[in-house]
């Protein structure tokens, strides 16, 4: 049988670009959340108390008061990119 894993915390993640914070179908947010992994996998996703019924003899690591968000795969750039990064901005203001 595969071991799961609880993760208790508060859940941020998107589901489109937000405009501001009252464009809330634009994102979850759980304030007493969890999630349910197992071989690197997320099971479930929800209230804490509605994911502890599913993860009977799961390992439970706590996380709170932080904060668990989707992972950010390979957010990086190249050395020679950094005397361009945002030089195009300027021009976007007066044009």
């Amino acid at each position: 049988m595969t071991q799961k894993t609880l993760l208790r915390g508060r859940i941020l993640t998107f589901h489109d670009d937000p405009e501001g914070p009252e464009e809330t179908p634009a994102y979850t947010y759980i304030e007493n959340g969890a999630l349910i992994v197992a071989q690197g996998r997320i099971l479930a996703m929800g209230a804490h108390s509605e994911l502890i019924r599913m993860a009977q003899g799961a390992q439970v690591i706590d996380h709170r008061p932080h904060l668990l968000m989707p992972g950010f795969i390979d957010p990086h750039i190249q050395f020679p990119q950094v005397q361009a990064i945002a030089s195009w901005g300027r021009n976007c203001l007066t044009g």
